[in-house]
């Protein structure tokens, strides 16, 4: 018998936080910093998926490196079909 194929994706997230820096001659200039609020995102994320588990395709939030980044998995694995490559980006 042929095995079912079964994968998963993971995309890994940095969060940062959009500073502004006022230079001398006016003129302002942005830039970003390391935000260290992965665990508290992480949290509001999974609470939205969970209000959102009804629907077919949603995702689990996981810890990363550093309180800085943060990991979507698929909640459930995708299939051996054409149209599950499709759902990688839903």
């Amino acid at each position: 018998e042929t095995p079912i194929f079964l994968w998963g994706d993971e995309i890994e997230y940095g969060i940062f936080e959009k500073q502004l820096k006022d230079k001398s001659e006016g003129v302002s200039t942005h830039h970003y910093e390391l935000s260290l609020t992965g665990s508290q995102l992480r949290q509001k994320l999974t609470a939205i998926e969970y209000a959102n588990s009804d629907l077919p395709i949603g995702c689990e939030w996981q810890p990363e490196y550093g309180s800085w980044m943060v990991e979507a998995v698929p909640r459930n694995p995708f299939g051996s079909y054409v149209s599950d490559l499709m759902n990688v980006e839903k």
